[in-house]
């Protein structure tokens, strides 16, 4: 609902990377998109980020609008909720 998220193959290297994408549509303030992406990294630490490790995967999340006021277990409820993670 408040993320996009994409998965391929790395062909480059053995291990998994993430980006994550906060554009300037959600919030104008640096401060506010940085925490934005702190929250989403703290949400991936816990299982998406084990069940994705030694799979070469590149992994791009973007947030969406609405994203701002989420909280960490709202986050991790959302991405671990999501069908492409339940592929890993």
């Amino acid at each position: 609902k408040h993320f996009f998220i994409k998965i391929a193959k790395n062909t480059a290297c053995s291990d998994s990377k993430f980006a994550i994408i906060v554009s300037k549509k959600i919030s104008n303030s640096a401060v506010v998109r940085n925490k934005i992406k702190r929250r989403i990294k703290e949400a991936l630490k816990n299982e998406i980020f084990f069940r994705a490790q030694n799979k070469s995967l590149l992994i791009v999340i973007n947030a969406k609008k609405g994203a701002a006021n989420l909280s960490i277990q709202t986050i991790e409820e959302e991405l671990s909720c999501a069908q492409v993670f339940h592929s890993l």
